[in-house]
């Protein structure tokens, strides 16, 4: 199916309406006004879910690096500030020369509904009768693909392997803040007087626990469980606010019949 007559292009659905392809309109590079009605519409519905409490002055994304997914922020103050922001994906092949202004509309765009989806639950336009689980921008090969849920990653791949249906699990690089404000509400449980690091993250109804001290040549190793209590006798803590791994491999008691 294509849907076309959109502002800035048309859309393939392929895969069973799965898989939203997403082709650029052709326009002068000196025709700014369907960008600039695009990122007002954006500005207009972060204002929104600013007023609701859902965010405060920035959102969050997720880049898939290949071995893992890292979780970036995107302060609204700097929209114009997008070179470092790609730059950080490790995508530095990709200059913001050859990135189309649209483009990066579409882009910021994409990743807000993501992180609103974070918030909100699932947000389905009535005109889909399925919402797509993975969008392609085609304009410059750019890929999202759904992780865990109603968050997107994304990364710039050749579509071949991006249609590709191989989906593998992969750990996440992301600071305590930022995964608190992408997928709270949860709480720091932290030492009294220590503002800077934390014995665990509650949230999600379990605990995101350190299953190894970090070290000079490593991070910590992070893994949720359904814990409900917290031991802080050892005494080991974490950063809140520096980037750590979370999805260590751990080890199942086959003899335990308690509930996974």
């Amino acid at each position: 199916m294509v849907a076309t007559g959109l502002q800035l292009g048309s859309v393939v659905f392929e895969d069973d309406n799965s898989t939203a392809i997403i082709c650029l309109a052709d326009s002068s590079p000196h025709d700014l006004a369907p960008i600039a009605t695009v990122l007002w519409g954006l500005d207009h519905a972060f204002g929104i879910l600013q007023h609701m409490g859902g965010c405060c002055d920035s959102f969050t994304f997720l880049a898939n690096r290949g071995c893992q997914v890292e979780l970036e922020r995107i302060n609204m103050g700097l929209l114009p500030g997008l070179a470092p922001l790609f730059s950080q994906m490790g995508l530095e092949e990709q200059s913001m020369d050859s990135l189309p202004p649209d483009l990066l509309a579409q882009f910021f765009s994409l990743a807000f509904l993501s992180y609103s989806q974070g918030h909100c639950g699932p947000i389905r336009p009535f005109f889909l009768d399925t919402f797509p689980g993975r969008i392609l921008l085609i304009g410059n090969n750019k890929w999202c693909e759904d992780f865990e849920g109603p968050l997107f990653t994304f990364q710039f791949l050749d579509r071949a392997p991006s249609l590709s249906k191989d989906r593998p699990k992969l750990d996440l690089r992301a600071s305590p803040e930022d995964l608190l404000d992408t997928w709270g509400p949860g709480d720091f449980i932290a030492p009294k007087g220590d503002a800077e690091n934390i014995y665990a993250i509650s949230i999600g109804g379990g605990l995101i626990l350190p299953t190894s001290k970090p070290t000079e040549a490593s991070e910590a190793l992070l893994h949720w469980s359904r814990a409900s209590t917290l031991d802080t006798r050892s005494g080991t803590t974490f950063p809140c606010r520096k980037k750590l791994i979370i999805g260590a491999n751990v080890s199942t008691n086959t003899s335990c019949d308690a509930e996974p």
